[in-house]
């Protein structure tokens, strides 16, 4: 569909176009890293050694996802022959589960606090910022790479960048990477609007990964690129969103109802939330599997992933104040 952009083709060493442009895109993101650091109380040391961690273990750990979910692709011929794991490391196919990047990412915040002697909380308390405008740097990115678009885009007002993006055969396709990288923006003026109102240890991480994924979701729905596919309908990245939403939330129930005394209503509020992603897999089943209305399943689905974030971040608010 949307071809990917090469630099230097006519050298015989072509240069991707979209890890070309992310650098420059990364190197803003690590300077945020350390102000935030610095402004933290944080020594230098701590976020050098994140970076150095986080980099090498957040593209492993991306790559190995994607290519365990598109084993048959990338390491079997057209034939059915196994040909090898040298394609792991290969820019073609090419691809990595955003995922497996958060999930190296988190990983190396964890090991690299504690080497320390810090808390975890603060390192990602000064990665948050910095995380959604990569992230969103990342998405506007995306067409560079020949991912992030969806359906035809027919309406003539909306074939306009960067509304929509163009194939090289006229055709026109509804930009979801924009969408994602403008939701990532907007955590970005969030958490920087609100400021001394996440001071509270953790909260800004906590604030960070609940609307970051609940947010995600729902874009996700629209990619006809090359997205990752489990469960035939599933896609990997609304299902580890929803994982990592989840398991935030469970974390904020708990130290709520250790806060308040109220343990059983860490049963309840968790039960809630279960029920919430329930709701989300049934839409995204009728959306493949069933004549429903999209624009009413769409709905549906958005007003479930809002409740449910709006539903748990009051309860983090109050925890962190009392902690």
């Amino acid at each position: 569909m949307i071809e990917p952009v090469f630099l230097f083709k006519e050298t015989g060493f072509p240069l991707s176009a979209f890890w070309a442009a992310l650098l420059p895109c990364l190197a803003v993101a690590v300077f945020l890293l350390f102000h935030q650091s610095r402004k933290a109380g944080l020594k230098a040391a701590l976020p050098l050694l994140f970076v150095l961690m986080a980099v090498p273990t957040s593209l492993f750990l991306g790559r190995l996802i994607y290519c365990l979910v598109r084993y048959e692709d990338i390491f079997f011929s057209e034939t059915g022959e196994f040909a090898g794991l040298g394609n792991f490391f290969t820019p073609s196919p090419y691809g990595f589960s955003i995922i497996g990047i958060i999930l190296g990412t988190l990983i190396s915040a964890v090991f690299s606090a504690r080497a320390q002697g810090i808390r975890t909380s603060a390192l990602t308390d000064a990665a948050a910022l910095p995380a959604a405008l990569l992230i969103a740097f990342c998405r506007w990115l995306e067409p560079l790479n020949g991912q992030g678009y969806g359906d035809f885009v027919e309406t003539p007002v909306l074939q306009h960048f960067p509304l929509s993006i163009s194939s090289e055969m006229g055709d026109y396709f509804l930009s979801v990477s924009f969408i994602q990288g403008s939701l990532a923006i907007v955590l970005f003026a969030a958490l920087l609007l609100m400021g001394k109102q996440l001071d509270a240890r953790g909260l800004k991480t906590v604030f960070f990964l609940l609307f970051f994924t609940a947010s995600q979701i729902l874009p996700e729905s629209f990619r006809r690129d090359d997205a990752l596919f489990i469960f035939i309908f599933a896609r990997v990245t609304q299902v580890g969103y929803a994982v990592l939403f989840s398991l935030t939330a469970f974390t904020v129930f708990w130290r709520h109802a250790q806060s308040t005394g109220q343990v059983s209503r860490f049963y309840l509020n968790s039960g809630l939330i279960l029920l919430g992603v329930v709701i989300c897999i049934l839409c995204e089943f009728a959306l493949d599997k069933t004549n429903y209305p999209k624009s009413a399943v769409y709905a549906v689905m958005a007003l479930t992933l809002l409740m449910m974030s709006l539903f748990t971040w009051p309860k983090a608010r109050i925890e962190r104040t009392v902690s």
